[in-house]
């Protein structure tokens, strides 16, 4: 199994389970999931299929 799938089976199985804490901020599966979904979405609005990108801060 890849690091992602088990993302996305624990967040449609426990959404409310916490995933991770980020800046004393816990974020459940289902935030994350949700915030990974936004950012594909807005992504494959805006780039090719295969194209490299790269994600910063």
């Amino acid at each position: 199994m890849l690091i992602f799938s088990g993302i996305f089976k624990n967040a449609e199985l426990n959404p409310e389970k916490i995933c991770m804490t980020f800046n004393k901020k816990n974020i459940t599966y289902g935030e994350l999931v949700k915030n990974i979904d936004e950012k594909a979405l807005f992504l494959a609005g805006k780039y090719e299929p295969a194209s490299k990108i790269i994600i910063k801060k």
